[in-house]
Protein backbone atom coordinates (compact mmCIF):
# COMPACT_ATOMS: atom_id res chain seq x y z
CA UNK A 1 0.00 0.00 0.00
CA UNK A 2 1.35 3.46 -1.15
CA UNK A 3 0.99 6.60 1.21
CA UNK A 4 2.20 9.99 0.80
CA UNK A 5 1.46 10.89 4.25
CA UNK A 6 3.36 9.18 6.97
CA UNK A 7 1.27 10.23 9.89
CA UNK A 8 -1.36 7.92 7.42
CA UNK A 9 1.23 4.93 7.49
CA UNK A 10 1.99 5.07 10.86
CA UNK A 11 -1.77 5.01 12.05
CA UNK A 12 -2.56 1.86 9.39
CA UNK A 13 0.47 0.25 10.76
CA UNK A 14 -0.86 0.61 14.61
CA UNK A 15 -4.27 -0.04 14.10
CA UNK A 16 -2.81 -3.40 12.25
CA UNK A 17 -4.81 -2.52 8.87
CA UNK A 18 -1.51 -3.44 7.42
CA UNK A 19 1.74 -4.97 8.27
CA UNK A 20 5.05 -2.50 7.90
CA UNK A 21 6.50 -4.57 4.78
CA UNK A 22 3.62 -3.59 3.28
CA UNK A 23 3.61 -0.19 2.92
CA UNK A 24 6.00 2.56 1.06
CA UNK A 25 5.96 5.92 1.73
CA UNK A 26 6.01 8.17 -1.78
CA UNK A 27 6.47 12.07 -1.92
CA UNK A 28 3.73 14.14 -1.90
CA UNK A 29 2.36 15.44 -5.31
CA UNK A 30 1.92 18.89 -3.76
CA UNK A 31 3.26 22.23 -5.81
CA UNK A 32 6.57 23.50 -4.92
CA UNK A 33 6.05 26.69 -4.69
CA UNK A 34 9.52 28.02 -3.91
CA UNK A 35 10.21 26.69 -7.77
CA UNK A 36 6.62 27.97 -9.14
CA UNK A 37 6.31 31.10 -7.48
CA UNK A 38 3.23 33.16 -8.24
CA UNK A 39 3.18 34.96 -11.65
CA UNK A 40 0.52 37.88 -12.30
CA UNK A 41 -1.98 36.27 -15.17
CA UNK A 42 -1.36 36.66 -19.05
CA UNK A 43 -3.65 38.63 -20.60
CA UNK A 44 -4.24 35.81 -22.98
CA UNK A 45 -7.40 32.93 -22.66
CA UNK A 46 -6.91 30.80 -20.60
CA UNK A 47 -7.52 27.00 -21.01
CA UNK A 48 -8.53 25.00 -19.02
CA UNK A 49 -8.18 21.06 -20.26
CA UNK A 50 -9.35 17.55 -18.82
CA UNK A 51 -7.65 14.79 -19.92
CA UNK A 52 -8.93 11.43 -19.03
CA UNK A 53 -11.28 8.51 -20.21
CA UNK A 54 -14.60 10.41 -20.02
CA UNK A 55 -16.45 8.50 -17.46
CA UNK A 56 -18.67 9.21 -14.35
CA UNK A 57 -15.93 8.65 -12.32
CA UNK A 58 -13.66 10.67 -13.62
CA UNK A 59 -15.06 13.70 -13.07
CA UNK A 60 -16.14 15.29 -16.28
CA UNK A 61 -19.67 16.43 -14.73
CA UNK A 62 -17.90 18.54 -12.48
CA UNK A 63 -15.80 19.91 -15.18
CA UNK A 64 -18.68 20.97 -17.23
CA UNK A 65 -20.50 22.60 -14.71
CA UNK A 66 -17.32 24.35 -13.30
CA UNK A 67 -16.87 25.41 -16.91
CA UNK A 68 -20.64 27.28 -17.14
CA UNK A 69 -19.97 28.71 -13.63
CA UNK A 70 -16.73 30.34 -14.95
CA UNK A 71 -18.03 31.46 -18.45
CA UNK A 72 -20.23 33.51 -16.88
CA UNK A 73 -17.28 35.54 -15.45
CA UNK A 74 -14.62 34.75 -17.96
CA UNK A 75 -15.78 34.64 -20.99
CA UNK A 76 -13.14 34.27 -22.98
CA UNK A 77 -11.88 30.85 -21.32
CA UNK A 78 -11.64 27.66 -23.00
CA UNK A 79 -12.72 24.53 -21.83
CA UNK A 80 -11.75 21.26 -23.50
CA UNK A 81 -12.54 17.76 -22.66
CA UNK A 82 -9.80 15.59 -23.78
CA UNK A 83 -10.05 11.93 -23.93
CA UNK A 84 -12.55 8.72 -25.21
CA UNK A 85 -15.47 7.30 -23.53
CA UNK A 86 -16.51 3.60 -23.14
CA UNK A 87 -19.44 2.07 -24.94
CA UNK A 88 -21.86 2.19 -22.16
CA UNK A 89 -24.17 4.79 -20.30
CA UNK A 90 -21.45 7.09 -19.54
CA UNK A 91 -20.82 7.76 -23.23
CA UNK A 92 -24.44 8.67 -23.39
CA UNK A 93 -24.86 11.20 -20.77
CA UNK A 94 -21.59 12.65 -21.88
CA UNK A 95 -23.59 13.26 -25.35
CA UNK A 96 -26.62 14.73 -23.37
CA UNK A 97 -24.45 17.16 -21.79
CA UNK A 98 -22.50 17.89 -24.55
CA UNK A 99 -25.24 18.54 -26.54
CA UNK A 100 -26.95 21.27 -24.16
CA UNK A 101 -23.68 22.49 -22.64
CA UNK A 102 -21.56 23.99 -25.80
CA UNK A 103 -19.40 25.78 -23.75
CA UNK A 104 -16.68 23.09 -23.63
CA UNK A 105 -15.15 21.50 -26.31
CA UNK A 106 -14.66 17.77 -27.36
CA UNK A 107 -11.14 16.64 -28.63
CA UNK A 108 -10.62 12.66 -29.50
CA UNK A 109 -14.59 11.76 -29.74
CA UNK A 110 -17.05 10.40 -31.85
CA UNK A 111 -20.35 9.79 -31.33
Amino acid sequence: MFFQNPDDLQYFIKKKLVKPEQVVSVNGSGVNIKRYAYTIPCSDPVTFIMASRLVIEKGFEEFIEAAKLLKKKYKEANFILLGGTDENLTALILKNYMDTNPRVSLIGLEW
